[in-house]
């Protein structure tokens, strides 16, 4: 671009912004005119909880409710009948076999003497065990009498 396209093209341009004044009948009506057009322009109805907070109330209660049963109705109620005690025996040597960290903790624990264990702090408190046994059940208690029983007797069956 040259000098003298570059002095037309600023000619164009103020030319372009030169407006005249609009007269002062048009700032006089022009509020007016403003309004009109914004009442003219259609408004949208507000949504129907902002209308009416009871219908709001009923809608967000409805779904808490559902929401509650839906959450409820999933968890499986609890069995009404205990279910039956399981004894697992495991055989030490295949245990021994399979994890040699227990085969050094089962050859530790051979090697230590009862009263190093108890200093060590292994062991049941004095009277624990008591209290262990009057929290059992008159099933619980009967069985345990026949695991006792079976053991002194050299049975390796159990109890029932």
């Amino acid at each position: 671009m040259n000098d003298q396209e570059r002095d037309h093209l600023i000619e164009r341009v103020a030319n372009a912004l030169d407006v005249p004044e609009p007269s002062p009948l048009f700032w006089e009506h022009f509020p007016e005119r403003v309004r009109t057009a914004v009442v003219a322009i259609p408004s949208e109805a507000p949504a129907w909880w902002k209308r009416r907070p009871a219908m709001l109330a009923a809608a967000l209660t409805v779904a808490i409710a559902a929401a509650g049963w839906a959450f409820f109705a999933r968890v499986p109620a609890a069995p009404e009948t205990p279910l039956p005690a399981v004894v697992m025996t495991f055989d030490e040597d295949d245990l021994m076999d399979e994890d040699p960290d227990w085969a050094v903790m089962s050859s530790l624990a051979a090697s230590a003497g009862v009263e190093m264990m108890r200093e060590a702090g292994f062991g049941v408190a004095r009277g624990g065990a008591e209290a262990a046994i009057e929290d059992l059940d008159d099933a619980a208690r009967a069985e345990l009498v026949a695991m006792l029983r079976a053991e002194m007797k050299g049975d390796d069956s159990g109890g029932s």
